[in-house]
């Protein structure tokens, strides 16, 4: 699968996976493996509902399971999708699900579920909460030296601060 997927024959590529998911005797591990290998097929090929539809059963696999470690990460991953599909309010439920279940410090994950609910809470015009995420998010992204990430959170940082009539009079 991942070598279709290299080579862009994404088509063939969910074929395979298609295939291997209703082999028998799958390991609850080669069930998640290949969800989220469909996922990142779904996402590539821009079918945001079944990508979410593949991360939504992942979320079912691994829960109280010995997978269970990766649960924070897919519902961060099912909020980038809900994005996408301009559904908003499960897009912030799902990133703060990421939140609530994740270890606070796996610093990557913080700093994009922060980070991607600041950006909801930004749009919603809730720049208070916005700017706190932004922070949040800034924090674990320093801390993992990942600041070009950083610098955009410090960049809605700046936006969020902005009153709109000062906005509005550079244009």
């Amino acid at each position: 699968i991942r070598a279709q997927k290299h080579s862009n024959d994404l088509d063939g590529a969910l074929v395979s996976a298609r295939q291997l998911e209703y082999k028998n005797g799958l390991t609850n591990a080669e069930k998640v493996e290949i969800q989220k290998e469909k996922a990142e097929i779904y996402h590539a090929l821009k079918a945001y509902k079944e990508e979410l539809a593949s991360y939504e059963l992942i979320v079912s696999l691994v829960k109280n399971g010995s997978q269970s470690y990766l649960e924070p990460t897919i519902w961060n991953n099912i909020g980038y999708t809900n994005k996408y599909l301009k559904n908003y309010p499960a897009a912030k439920s799902a990133f703060l699900q990421a939140l609530r279940k994740g270890n606070k410090t796996d610093d990557e994950l913080y700093g994009a579920a922060f980070h991607n609910l600041g950006l909801i809470l930004y749009n919603e015009r809730d720049l208070d909460s916005a700017l706190y995420c932004f922070e949040k998010a800034k924090g674990h992204y320093t801390t993992i030296h990942d600041f070009e990430q950083a610098t955009q959170c410090l960049n809605m940082e700046a936006m969020a601060c902005k009153s709109p009539v000062i906005a509005s009079d550079a244009g």
